[in-house]
Protein backbone atom coordinates (compact mmCIF):
# COMPACT_ATOMS: atom_id res chain seq x y z
CA UNK A 1 0.00 0.00 0.00
CA UNK A 2 1.43 3.49 -0.66
CA UNK A 3 0.98 6.51 0.77
CA UNK A 4 -1.47 8.08 -2.19
CA UNK A 5 -3.68 4.94 -1.25
CA UNK A 6 -3.85 5.99 2.34
CA UNK A 7 -5.02 9.32 0.94
CA UNK A 8 -8.76 10.58 0.35
CA UNK A 9 -7.71 12.55 -2.23
CA UNK A 10 -4.85 14.31 -4.10
CA UNK A 11 -5.01 17.71 -5.09
CA UNK A 12 -2.07 19.47 -7.42
CA UNK A 13 -1.80 22.90 -7.99
CA UNK A 14 0.52 25.06 -9.42
CA UNK A 15 2.23 27.99 -7.81
CA UNK A 16 4.65 28.99 -10.11
CA UNK A 17 6.84 28.07 -13.46
CA UNK A 18 10.11 27.58 -14.61
CA UNK A 19 11.43 30.15 -17.30
CA UNK A 20 14.84 29.71 -18.33
CA UNK A 21 16.90 29.80 -15.21
CA UNK A 22 14.19 31.90 -13.31
CA UNK A 23 10.78 31.16 -12.30
CA UNK A 24 7.41 33.15 -12.44
CA UNK A 25 6.14 33.39 -8.96
CA UNK A 26 2.62 33.13 -8.94
CA UNK A 27 2.30 34.48 -5.23
CA UNK A 28 2.06 38.45 -5.96
CA UNK A 29 -0.90 37.85 -7.89
CA UNK A 30 -2.59 35.39 -5.39
CA UNK A 31 -1.98 38.49 -2.89
CA UNK A 32 -3.84 40.57 -5.20
CA UNK A 33 -6.21 38.20 -5.79
CA UNK A 34 -7.28 37.41 -1.97
CA UNK A 35 -7.43 41.10 -0.99
CA UNK A 36 -10.56 40.94 -3.80
CA UNK A 37 -8.25 43.54 -5.79
CA UNK A 38 -8.09 46.06 -2.94
CA UNK A 39 -4.61 46.92 -3.51
CA UNK A 40 -2.91 47.51 -7.22
CA UNK A 41 -1.03 44.71 -8.91
CA UNK A 42 2.20 45.83 -8.78
CA UNK A 43 3.31 43.41 -11.91
CA UNK A 44 0.72 44.27 -14.32
CA UNK A 45 2.37 45.56 -17.12
CA UNK A 46 4.89 42.64 -17.26
CA UNK A 47 1.66 40.15 -17.64
CA UNK A 48 0.25 42.11 -20.14
CA UNK A 49 3.23 41.01 -22.89
CA UNK A 50 1.25 38.61 -25.07
CA UNK A 51 4.47 36.32 -25.51
CA UNK A 52 4.64 35.89 -21.65
CA UNK A 53 0.54 35.37 -21.91
CA UNK A 54 1.51 32.34 -24.00
CA UNK A 55 4.61 31.04 -22.49
CA UNK A 56 2.52 31.15 -18.94
CA UNK A 57 -0.50 29.41 -20.40
CA UNK A 58 1.30 26.75 -22.21
CA UNK A 59 3.74 25.62 -18.75
CA UNK A 60 0.71 25.59 -16.65
CA UNK A 61 -0.85 23.51 -18.87
CA UNK A 62 2.11 21.36 -19.23
CA UNK A 63 2.72 20.99 -14.88
CA UNK A 64 -1.49 19.96 -14.97
CA UNK A 65 -1.05 17.70 -17.44
CA UNK A 66 2.03 15.80 -15.37
CA UNK A 67 0.23 16.00 -12.52
CA UNK A 68 -2.67 14.20 -13.85
CA UNK A 69 -0.22 11.53 -15.79
CA UNK A 70 2.73 11.18 -13.65
CA UNK A 71 1.59 12.01 -10.09
CA UNK A 72 -2.30 10.79 -9.89
CA UNK A 73 -3.72 13.60 -8.90
CA UNK A 74 -7.68 13.53 -8.04
CA UNK A 75 -8.03 17.60 -8.18
CA UNK A 76 -6.71 20.30 -9.73
CA UNK A 77 -6.70 23.16 -7.64
CA UNK A 78 -7.31 26.31 -8.77
CA UNK A 79 -6.47 25.36 -12.08
CA UNK A 80 -7.07 29.21 -13.85
CA UNK A 81 -5.15 30.82 -10.90
CA UNK A 82 -2.02 32.59 -12.60
CA UNK A 83 -0.89 36.37 -12.60
CA UNK A 84 -3.45 36.71 -15.86
CA UNK A 85 -5.89 35.93 -13.39
CA UNK A 86 -5.32 39.28 -11.80
CA UNK A 87 -5.92 41.37 -14.92
CA UNK A 88 -9.17 41.51 -14.53
CA UNK A 89 -10.75 39.20 -17.36
CA UNK A 90 -10.23 35.94 -17.24
CA UNK A 91 -12.05 35.14 -20.86
CA UNK A 92 -9.55 37.57 -22.60
CA UNK A 93 -6.25 36.35 -20.20
CA UNK A 94 -7.77 32.65 -20.82
CA UNK A 95 -9.04 31.51 -24.26
CA UNK A 96 -11.56 29.58 -24.92
CA UNK A 97 -9.06 27.24 -26.66
CA UNK A 98 -6.54 26.76 -23.71
CA UNK A 99 -9.95 26.86 -21.13
CA UNK A 100 -11.02 23.93 -23.67
CA UNK A 101 -7.71 21.93 -23.52
CA UNK A 102 -7.61 21.61 -19.79
CA UNK A 103 -10.96 20.81 -19.09
CA UNK A 104 -10.84 17.67 -21.82
CA UNK A 105 -8.18 16.80 -19.59
CA UNK A 106 -9.64 16.77 -16.54
CA UNK A 107 -12.81 15.19 -18.30
CA UNK A 108 -10.65 12.51 -19.80
CA UNK A 109 -8.48 11.46 -16.85
CA UNK A 110 -11.30 11.68 -14.11
CA UNK A 111 -9.99 14.73 -12.06
CA UNK A 112 -12.15 17.01 -10.47
CA UNK A 113 -11.79 20.98 -11.30
CA UNK A 114 -11.53 23.05 -7.30
CA UNK A 115 -13.73 26.09 -6.78
CA UNK A 116 -10.92 28.29 -4.91
CA UNK A 117 -12.58 30.36 -2.16
CA UNK A 118 -9.25 32.01 -1.77
CA UNK A 119 -8.35 32.90 -5.09
CA UNK A 120 -11.40 33.37 -6.61
CA UNK A 121 -11.24 30.96 -9.35
CA UNK A 122 -12.29 29.54 -11.85
CA UNK A 123 -14.49 32.41 -13.34
CA UNK A 124 -18.14 31.85 -14.40
CA UNK A 125 -17.93 30.60 -18.15
CA UNK A 126 -14.85 28.73 -17.59
CA UNK A 127 -17.06 26.90 -14.66
CA UNK A 128 -20.02 26.64 -17.34
CA UNK A 129 -17.99 25.13 -20.26
CA UNK A 130 -16.92 22.17 -17.52
CA UNK A 131 -20.25 21.42 -16.49
CA UNK A 132 -21.23 21.53 -19.82
CA UNK A 133 -18.23 18.92 -20.73
CA UNK A 134 -18.98 16.59 -17.72
CA UNK A 135 -16.58 17.63 -15.06
CA UNK A 136 -16.56 17.12 -11.71
CA UNK A 137 -15.95 19.52 -9.25
CA UNK A 138 -14.45 20.34 -5.80
CA UNK A 139 -14.10 23.08 -3.32
CA UNK A 140 -11.52 24.20 -1.57
CA UNK A 141 -9.60 27.49 -0.58
CA UNK A 142 -5.90 27.47 -0.55
CA UNK A 143 -5.21 28.27 3.20
CA UNK A 144 -2.67 27.37 5.63
CA UNK A 145 -5.22 29.02 8.30
CA UNK A 146 -8.42 28.78 9.67
CA UNK A 147 -10.92 27.99 6.96
CA UNK A 148 -13.52 31.06 6.34
CA UNK A 149 -16.76 30.98 5.31
CA UNK A 150 -17.09 29.67 1.67
CA UNK A 151 -18.95 32.67 1.08
CA UNK A 152 -17.39 33.38 -2.37
CA UNK A 153 -17.40 29.87 -3.39
CA UNK A 154 -21.13 29.47 -2.66
CA UNK A 155 -21.40 32.87 -5.59
CA UNK A 156 -19.85 30.63 -7.54
CA UNK A 157 -21.45 27.72 -7.56
CA UNK A 158 -24.74 29.63 -7.44
CA UNK A 159 -23.50 32.25 -10.22
CA UNK A 160 -22.42 29.17 -12.63
CA UNK A 161 -25.45 27.14 -11.90
CA UNK A 162 -23.51 23.98 -11.03
CA UNK A 163 -25.05 20.91 -10.09
CA UNK A 164 -23.90 19.57 -6.06
CA UNK A 165 -24.00 15.76 -7.89
CA UNK A 166 -20.57 16.63 -9.82
CA UNK A 167 -19.08 17.74 -6.57
CA UNK A 168 -16.67 15.06 -5.12
CA UNK A 169 -18.06 13.53 -1.28
CA UNK A 170 -16.21 11.60 0.97
CA UNK A 171 -13.23 9.56 -0.56
CA UNK A 172 -12.01 8.31 -2.91
CA UNK A 173 -12.08 4.64 -3.16
CA UNK A 174 -8.71 3.38 -2.53
CA UNK A 175 -6.47 2.53 -5.53
CA UNK A 176 -8.97 3.78 -8.17
CA UNK A 177 -10.49 6.83 -9.32
CA UNK A 178 -13.89 8.18 -7.37
CA UNK A 179 -16.72 7.55 -10.21
CA UNK A 180 -19.21 9.91 -10.63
Amino acid sequence: RTTRDALDYVIGSVHGIGRGRDRIEYNPAGQFLKTRGTTAFAERARFEEPQLQRLILERHLALVREGILETGIDIVGHPTFTPLAALGDPEAAYGTDWQERLIALCVEHGVAIELNEAYGVPHREFLIRAQQRGARFSVGSDTHFALEPLDRTEAMIADAGLVTDRFLAGRRPHGAPEQP
